[in-house]
């Protein structure tokens, strides 16, 4: 096999060879823990936990940003999942993220090592000194939230058709996949309301079998996006009916 940088500044892209049947909807987030290891191999219990949030890149990647105070360093880590970038080194990772504004650094280099989580799965982890003895070293314009070993439970949105539909994908605090929707805007005066069609796992793996029918690719993503190109969130109900596929409905913002 040919060897391969798949990663560079500006994209990238999942190896899809390396996801095998999975999506990038399935990349996790790690399992934190207090026993992991920190900043510069300094013990867990000598640290200040201050706040964290999660997000995902802009090729779909989850990831997960924490802040903690050292020592007098008040240190930024980002966690980012190995799975199905083969190739992507850790560097190339830290400019995606700058590249991103996701951090900007002034007087420091990040420390960039892998990091293994609780399930024993691989992740990049970049620590970014942020301030020392009031000293400032860098910053990010990413918004923190308290604390917290676990996860948020939160929603990837996937545009399928401009200003009208997208997919919703939602996730529990375990970073596992609960439910889809396929949503299409409503026609009401401020334009934030959207009709959602629930589907549980089982049911959207019912829709990609029948959407990915004798294809070669089986992007169902890609499907979604050519069927509402030219069809309607009508035609999409009605292809739910014919085929007995089960959903809830609901209005969402």
């Amino acid at each position: 096999m040919e060897n391969k940088n798949w990663g560079n500044t500006y994209t990238i892209e999942p190896w899809k060879e390396a996801l095998g049947k999975e999506t990038i909807l399935d990349i996790p987030l790690p399992e934190r823990g207090p026993e992991d290891p920190s900043f510069r191999g300094i013990k867990d219990n000598e640290s200040k936990k201050v706040g964290y949030t999660e997000g995902r890149l802009k090729n779909g990647y989850p990831y997960r940003m924490e802040c903690a105070e050292y020592k007098g360093a008040k240190v930024i880590s980002f966690f980012v999942s190995k799975k199905g970038l083969a190739g992507v080194t850790g560097e190339d990772i830290d400019k995606y993220l700058r590249y991103q504004d996701l951090y900007e650094a002034y007087n420091s280099e990040p420390e960039i090592y892998t990091y293994i989580d609780k399930s024993g799965r691989d992740f990049w982890r970049i620590d970014i000194l942020l301030e020392l003895e009031g000293d400032i070293f860098s910053s990010s314009p990413v918004s923190i939230e308290e604390f917290s070993y676990s996860h948020i439970a939160h929603e990837f949105r996937i545009l399928l058709k401009e200003g009208r539909s997208l997919l919703k994908v939602y996730y529990d605090k375990s970073n596992t996949i609960k439910e889809y929707s396929v949503c299409s805007q409503k026609d009401d005066l401020f334009k934030q309301k959207f009709t959602c069609y629930v589907l549980s796992v089982l049911e959207m793996n019912k829709l990609s079998a029948l959407m990915t029918l004798g294809r070669s690719e089986k992007n169902l993503i890609k499907e979604l996006q050519d069927y509402f190109s030219i069809n309607s969130s009508e035609d999409f109900v009605s292809l739910l009916k014919e085929y007995s596929l089960a959903y809830r409905e609901r209005e969402e913002m």
